[in-house]
């Protein structure tokens, strides 16, 4: 992933009203153009703020809910692969 660029686009749907979390999932799938699945924007709402209670990281689970759906668009990588891509943006 190109950090910067994600970096951005997370800022600017902040700024526009999201919260961490689902921030962290459009600039992820749109950094790696990957579509989002209807219904997971609406739950990763519920995850921002700590869940609302300061517990748990929402960027952190934003992350984690794009990197499923990364995934999920190359079946053949295994978890390793996939923690890799994340982490060093290389395909």
């Amino acid at each position: 992933m190109q950090p910067q660029q994600a970096t951005k686009i997370a800022m600017r749907e902040m700024k526009g009203g999201n919260n961490c979390c689902r921030s962290i999932v459009i600039a992820a799938c749109q950094v790696w153009n990957i579509g989002i699945p209807e219904g997971v924007l609406d739950a990763a709402a519920l995850f921002g703020e700590g869940m609302h209670s300061g517990c748990s990281c929402g960027a952190l689970t934003g992350m984690i809910i794009a990197s499923g759906l990364k995934a999920r668009s190359q079946p053949e990588a295994n978890g390793q692969q996939i923690a890799s891509i994340c982490m060093t943006g290389s395909k």
